[in-house]
């Protein structure tokens, strides 16, 4: 997505998202990731880069089969 304006998050769609509906969106902001769902914008998530770094690990190891 593109900024909203200057001081905006420039925010991004899950690749895994298949419509425009109940999407997972993120943003780099301040340091920090923020992290959102796309029908209900205003309520945000927010954690460290660091956090968000183990969080996709995780995942991601999971995902591979054993």
């Amino acid at each position: 997505m593109t900024k909203q304006g200057s001081n905006a998050p420039a925010w991004k769609r899950s690749t895994r998202c298949v419509s425009d509906l109940h999407c997972v969106e993120v943003a780099s902001w301040q340091g920090n990731v923020l992290i959102r769902n796309s029908t209900r914008p205003t309520g945000l998530l927010t954690v460290s880069k660091h956090q968000w770094r183990h969080f996709l690990a995780k995942v991601r190891s999971a995902e591979r089969p054993e």
